[in-house]
């Protein structure tokens, strides 16, 4: 059996000035790529050396690679300019941010104190090296240096900020609260020390708070349990392996099986296993090829296969079209059918500040000749801290089948769903984040046929351990069988490591 919503899916810091990188505008795509080719190309010159290319072109390129994330390139580019202007400590200061921004905060912190050796007044070194120091959670020597720019310029914004993050880091909010509203009376149109201020009333963390770095390779495995008013119930057993062995190329392994169980019925395990390479052909656009098989429970077996385009035209959009065969078997009955379903699947994924938006749309031909058609679009608003906040939504979920096959997989020629969401979030430091949902509306079990009453729960929880994540899920939800709807629970536990 399988839920209505998942069936088939079983399931730059900147200078002092500079607001954080969060609050920064993108450039539009390809705008800064286009002015570090001009530069480099400025007066008939290219970064290969020539020693007639000035610093300034560095500088500049190396920035433009930065503003759109081409971290590799902007280090490419920073270290040759420095390679050929040793003396220029602008280079060198910019270089030591980019190394910020990919997490490597030693090589950031020993560029800075090279910085501030060969010029010992370098204000913007100074800053960097603070800010370089509290990432490392140094926060003594952080804060002199943070105290050392305020007793030069009190009215110093951004050593305000740095200070404050720091305090707040140490548990000492008041004093960070004092600093902020000191800061406040001298510079009352600042965006950011306003942003700050409405942080700390709510428990946040502060405005120099950085993304946290990005681990491509992981290691999961998890384990899910589904049982149904009908009497069906499985054990699934997942594990899953990605690793990047070249830039911008990596492989996703993953194994799963199924034991699948009804009163009466003679049992039923399933074994799949697919192996996929992903391809990053440019920041915004990556596709995947891969393959496996899967064996039935009667021994049989067929291959499988996936490609997929996936292209992130924003960096908090995400859009997808795939096309694949995959086995189906969602309980003891259809299971014995060795079925398996091949077409396109089209996902997008959206999720800008408090909002969360996705939809996705399929077309898949069952081996048995029957067509599947699904939709579905779901929007949520949260309202609140990220601490607490209350959510707030409407689902959309349709689809329907070709035929009406005895083979227990569907009944209904068609499904239709509406339901309000509401919900709440919770997160507890940095490890804990808790997410509870109710969906409440109504369901249709067929063309034509009048609505009647429906509502799902999904409880999610998820703890950060260092590089490990614990995750512990449970969803009450309606399935659609040959009886018609009923209800189903199912509970999934899941460990991964990222490194």
């Amino acid at each position: 059996m399988i839920p209505l919503h998942t069936q088939g899916e079983c399931l730059r810091l900147s200078p002092a000035s500079w607001p954080s990188r969060s609050r920064r505008a993108r450039p539009s795509a390809g705008g800064s790529c286009l002015l570090a080719s001009l530069c480099l190309i400025c007066g008939g010159s290219s970064l290969l050396g020539q020693t007639s290319v000035s610093a300034e072109h560095f500088l500049v390129a190396g920035q433009a690679a930065s503003l759109e994330r081409h971290y590799s390139e902007a280090i490419r580019i920073l270290k040759q300019g420095l390679q050929n202007f040793p003396d220029d400590n602008r280079i060198r200061i910019e270089l030591g941010r980019v190394y910020m921004f990919t997490h490597r905060d030693t090589l950031a912190t020993r560029l800075f104190r090279e910085a501030l050796h060969r010029e010992p007044g370098n204000r913007e070194a100074k800053l960097e090296l603070a800010r370089a120091l509290g990432y490392r959670h140094d926060y003594q020597e952080s804060n002199q240096l943070y105290q050392q720019l305020l007793n030069a310029d009190e009215h110093g914004e951004a050593a305000e900020i740095g200070l404050a993050s720091n305090l707040i880091h140490q548990g000492r909010r008041a004093e960070a609260r004092q600093l902020v509203m000191e800061g406040l009376a001298h510079h009352p149109n600042s965006l950011i020390l306003q942003e700050y201020a409405d942080r700390l009333e709510k428990g946040e963390l502060g405005g120099d708070q950085r993304e946290p770095a990005r681990r491509v390779n992981q290691v999961q495995t998890s384990t899910d349990y589904v049982s149904d008013s009908a009497g069906n119930h499985f054990w699934q057993a997942s594990q899953r392996f990605d690793y990047m062995f070249a830039p911008g190329v990596s492989n996703h392994l993953e194994a799963e099986q199924r034991w699948l169980r009804h009163p009466g019925h003679p049992s039923a395990n399933v074994a799949s296993g697919t192996d996929e390479v992903h391809f990053q052909l440019t920041d915004p656009v990556a596709i995947s090829l891969g393959g496996g098989g899967v064996r039935f429970a009667d021994g049989s077996g067929r291959l499988l296969y996936r490609s997929a385009l996936d292209f992130h035209p924003a960096r908090q959009m995400w859009l997808g079209v795939s096309f694949s065969r995959t086995p189906f078997y969602p309980d003891t009955r259809s299971a014995r059918f060795d079925l398996t379903r091949e077409g396109w699947l089209a996902i997008f994924d959206w999720q800008p500040g408090p909002w969360r938006a996705n939809a996705w749309w399929s077309r898949q031909h069952y081996s048995d000749g029957n067509v599947e058609r699904r939709q579905s679009a779901e929007v949520l608003r949260w309202i609140g801290s990220p601490r607490v906040a209350v959510g707030a939504g409407y689902r959309l979920t349709h689809y329907d089948f070709k035929q009406d096959l005895n083979h227990g997989y569907f009944s209904p020629d068609e499904y239709t769903s509406h339901l309000g969401i509401t919900g709440l979030s919770l997160r507890v430091g940095k490890s804990y984040h808790g997410e509870y949902l109710a969906r409440i509306g109504a369901e249709s079990l067929a063309r034509g046929a009048p609505f009647k009453t429906a509502w799902e729960v999904s409880v999610r929880n998820w703890v950060q351990l260092g590089k490990w994540e614990l995750g512990a899920d449970y969803f009450y939800s309606h399935v659609a069988q040959s009886t018609g709807a009923f209800s189903a629970q199912a509970g999934r536990l899941a460990a991964t490591y990222r490194f």
